[in-house]
């Protein structure tokens, strides 16, 4: 029998959705594939990487046949279903519909082409990519078009519509304008590889999963410049072996400029951010940064989600270079007796975790722990350095999980025999936030400076840790200090070691939290994770919201029994004024007390001559009444003031579980389809062996 498809144009097909295998991108003539995802020294060609180095530069082959067809013995039952998996796919890609899908319409009294005459002759195809902007100062080209349509418009100029890429190091740039570095760049959300790209992806605030095929960015053909070969890969340089040479260049200037202006260009991360429909003004402080999908790469460079996640997970950095295969230290080995659809059963034996296991860095008095505990997370251990607040934490979680120690002490131990100890699913981190508070007067310059640089020791953390999820929290000001240096860097230590990343400003109100109080929370998947999704609000004033929690509804659950020492205040200062407790505060529970405000003074009691006590503080931060604390009033004041609000950290970790089941499904279904196809390649080379015994050829 024959069947036929279509193939779409590179790197642009449909999402698949959140579960389930990704639709697989159908192939064409292209160079070779890379088939070892990890091998550092050859691929399986036995070629030495950079081997073939000067073919990066050669033209692209022209591409198959538009409608292939496939010819398939019909005795042969196991290679016809694997043809009918292929075809499946292949369907799906081409007719899942999205939200993207407006883009693709065509506006009234515009034309589609199939082909275009670039300005330097060249015949322009879809997925062509073309240089369009330079630098006025140095002629270096700074951006780039893929162009997914190529279109006439009602005047008959052809232009290309699709999504546009500039260099990992251009992407946010941002100049520094104060103190003795100004005029210089900032810090680069990404490392500066030159040759390595990253998608820009403007879209409505609210879409739901954007991809690639959400850009609708226009350009005009003759606007355009020459065209540039762009491989789109969710694979590391390290796991592309020999192709990523063209990346990196070597000390000589002018070998360097011809790889930047001639070489091949790579497209791994797309940087998305939203705008107001309304104003068309971009929102501010929410971005994604993240790494391409399966089916938004190039066939022969995109590697299964499953695939990179588990190179991750099972890959531990060594500090000498030195690469190693681990086992997750809590997994065990389940095994699954799957049908192979031939009357026969297939064993697939897989390592898994009980549960999910958490760790929480900074942990301070326990608050994030809490809410993560809340949703389900089982904790393994809590790093703070504090002694206050370490007993503090040992009071609600026990002692065998408190790590009293400096996060930098943490991320310089010995990596090949503790760090074992250390992976955990799900990692949250609470930079101490003084040097960047707007509270903060900077009076202890020093001490500002020790809790800035701590945020520096993410990158080892990362490699340590290994976390499948990390949530990260911080106050407003980390985006405005120093020019948002300190927080560019974060971010770019998250880039560089492949995870996807999101940030954005949350409203704590907006979560059961009886304060108006504003955080940057950072939320990062590994490699080829599922990135969770933000919580969505649960109140506020519109439309399936709940009414803002009151301070009125946070005392009710006070209980009559509290502990003598949160029952500590502080003294009313001047003419108790009595106000309303059935509101949401404006002010924000701060180390010191309620602030906020043009009034920084601590709040009184709405209706006793009397300062807050420690417990109404603590349940306006959304602590549980049960929660103990350890110290003096000080201290304990400092605990709740510097907290993570539970209540909130709890919707976030339910979304990071989410993320985390929906990924173990996927990674089953792909473990279990990866056996049944492996048994089938089997039967058939089998097959023919026996077929090839029984006709030998016999050489004259």
């Amino acid at each position: 029998m024959k069947r036929t498809r279509s193939p779409e144009p590179r790197g642009l097909g449909g999402m698949s959705g959140r579960i389930g295998r990704a639709p697989v991108a159908l192939d064409r003539p292209q160079r070779d594939s890379i088939v070892s995802l990890l091998s550092d020294d050859e691929n399986e060609s036995g070629t030495e990487p950079g081997d073939d180095f000067d073919d990066i530069f050669d033209e692209r082959q022209d591409s198959a046949d538009p409608r292939e067809v496939i010819d398939i013995d019909d005795e042969d039952e196991d290679v016809i279903e694997m043809a009918e998996e292929i075809d499946a796919a292949g369907i799906e890609r081409s007719i899942t519909p999205g939200h993207d899908s407006h883009n693709d319409v065509l506006p009234p009294g515009h034309r589609e082409l199939d082909f275009a005459t670039t300005p330097f002759g060249g015949l322009a195809r879809r997925g062509d990519c073309f240089e369009i902007d330079r630098d006025p100062d140095t002629g270096a080209c700074t951006a780039f078009i893929c162009a997914r349509f190529i279109r006439q418009d009602e005047r008959g100029r052809e232009y290309f519509q699709g999504f546009v890429m500039q260099r990992c190091g251009d992407i946010d740039k941002k100049m520094i304008a104060k103190g003795q570095f100004a005029g210089e760049p900032n810090k680069s959300l990404m490392s500066r590889n030159a040759n390595s790209l990253c998608a820009i992806l403007s879209i409505p605030k609210g879409t739901a999963n954007p991809s690639l095929r959400s850009a609708s960015e226009r350009r005009y053909i003759d606007q355009v410049g020459i065209t540039r070969r762009v491989i789109f890969t969710n694979q590391n340089s390290k796991q592309l072996n020999g192709l990523y040479f063209g990346e990196t260049f070597g000390t000589s200037l002018p070998e360097s400029a011809r790889k930047k202006e001639e070489g091949v260009l790579f497209c791994r991360r797309i940087h998305i951010q939203e705008y107001d429909t309304v104003t068309k003004r971009r929102v501010a402080n929410e971005f994604t940064n993240r790494v391409l999908h399966e089916s938004e790469c190039d066939a022969s460079y995109a590697a299964a989600a499953a695939v990179l996640f588990d190179a991750h997970q099972k890959g531990l950095t060594i500090f000498n270079g030195k690469h190693v295969s681990v086992e997750h230290p809590d997994a065990q080995q389940q095994t699954t007796m799957l049908p192979d659809n031939h009357g026969g059963e297939l064993e697939l034996i897989w390592e898994r975790a009980p549960g999910y296991i958490g760790g929480d860095m900074c942990a301070g008095g326990g608050g994030a722990a809490s809410g993560a505990e809340a949703a389900g997370i089982r904790t393994k251990f809590l790093l703070e350095l504090e002694a206050t607040e370490c007993e503090t934490l040992r009071l609600n979680f026990g002692h065998a999980v408190v790590l009293q120690m400096d996060i930098r002490d943490f991320a310089a131990r010995d990596t090949a025999g503790l760090t074992l100890g250390d992976m955990v699913d799900v990692l949250h981190i609470s930079y101490p936030c003084q040097g960047f508070s707007a509270a903060n007067h900077h009076k202890a310059i020093d001490k500002d400076d020790r809790n800035i640089f701590v945020g520096y020791s993410l990158g080892e953390i990362l490699q340590k840790c290994k976390p499948r999820i990390l949530t990260m929290e911080q106050v407003p000001g980390i985006m405005h200090e120093d020019e948002g240096f300190h927080f560019r860097s974060q971010i770019h230590h998250i880039a560089s070691q492949d995870y996807s990343v999101r940030w954005k400003q949350c409203n704590f109100a907006e979560h059961a939290q009886p304060s108006h109080r504003k955080r940057i929370i950072v939320h990062a998947a590994a490699p080829g994770h599922i990135l969770p999704d933000w919580p969505p609000p649960t109140h506020g004033n519109g439309p399936g919201l709940k009414p803002l929690v009151t301070v009125a509804e946070a005392f009710a659950k006070i209980p009559r029994n509290v502990p003598k020492h949160m029952l500590q205040h502080t003294t009313l200062k001047g003419r108790h004024q009595p106000w309303d407790p059935n509101v949401t505060l404006t002010r924000i529970v701060t180390c010191g007390g309620v602030n906020g405000g043009k009034n920084r003074g601590a709040l009184h009691h709405p209706t006793k001559p009397r300062g807050l006590n420690l417990m109404e503080l603590a349940v306006l931060q959304g602590f549980s009444p049960s929660h103990q604390f350890a110290g003096t009033m000080t201290s304990i004041r400092h605990q709740i003031g510097n907290a993570v609000p539970p209540v909130f950290m709890t919707q976030l970790t339910k979304g990071s579980i989410k993320a985390m089941q929906e990924m173990d499904a996927y990674v089953k279904q792909w473990n279990e389809d990866e056996a049944r196809r492996k048994a089938r390649e089997a039967r058939v080379i089998a097959r023919r062996n026996e077929e090839a015994a029984k006709n030998p050829i016999v050489l004259e």
